[in-house]
């Protein structure tokens, strides 16, 4: 029942991310599964082919992105704006 009510939160497009994030924290198999499919997606095409062409399907089909430049520059892309951002961590 928990899934059809996330399945029609997302697909009217009210409230899907905080529906489908409660999800996601309250059921670990759901967190399983999420995992499991990244690492054989990981493992399949490669870091360089995921970290540069994930972002742009994802952005392509309505998302946001982003896209690991040079070192501690990043680009995040979205239908509203593109960021230049500059990352130094301490």
């Amino acid at each position: 029942m928990e899934e059809l009510l996330v399945i029609f939160a997302c697909l009217n497009n009210t409230g899907c991310p905080e529906v489908s994030g409660h999800y996601y924290n309250t059921h670990p198999h759901a967190r399983d599964i999420f995992r499991n499919g990244e690492r054989v997606v990981e493992e399949y095409a490669g870091p360089v082919v995921l970290a540069t062409i994930g972002p742009a399907v994802v952005y392509s089909i309505g998302g946001s992105g982003n896209i690991h430049l040079y070192q501690n520059f990043s680009l995040q892309i979205s239908k509203k704006n593109v960021i230049l951002g500059y990352t130094r961590e301490f």
